[in-house]
């Protein structure tokens, strides 16, 4: 199977090499709206890479363990999940967007994603390893998670 691409909007064809999930439909595969239903439909290890652009932080923060743990549910082992939000260091990026509702900094991927047990296991966080972490550009954290 192809690749999801999270929050795809309307220029979900412009990655061809992904399905589209939203949770408005805009002609993609997958209309699904993750924070309720996480990627209901979605075989367990039956994606290879997941796409998650400018998503995360458009999650609640209560909702944004739950959408993580479904990501990890339906990655084959050592699938990717490609992720880039804007790092809440950087506040004009990261607050100033009234529909930004989850914030994010690398120790949000070293300490509670990828940090040692039981850290992550305390707040029933699946563990990922980190594949690698960018924080060269202050407007955007790019991180990419293996299962």
């Amino acid at each position: 199977m192809a690749g999801l691409n999270l929050g795809c909007g309307k220029d979900w064809a412009s990655y061809p090499e992904y399905d589209g999930v939203d949770n408005v439909d805009f002609g993609q595969k997958y209309i699904i709206d993750i924070e309720k239903d996480g990627l209901k439909g979605i075989g367990n290890g039956s994606i290879d890479k997941i796409m998650a652009f400018n998503i995360l932080e458009h999650i609640d923060q209560p909702q944004v363990i739950f959408v993580m743990n479904e990501c990890n549910r339906v990655l084959k082992e050592n699938g990717i999940m490609d992720i880039k939000v804007p790092p809440a260091d950087s506040p004009l990026e990261a607050f100033s967007d009234p529909t930004h509702k989850s914030w994010w900094t690398y120790k949000t991927f070293t300490k509670y994603y990828c940090g040692k047990s039981p850290r992550n296991a305390d707040y029933g966080i699946k563990k990922w390893a980190m594949d690698n972490l960018d924080t060269s550009d202050s407007g955007e954290l790019k991180v990419r998670l293996k299962k």
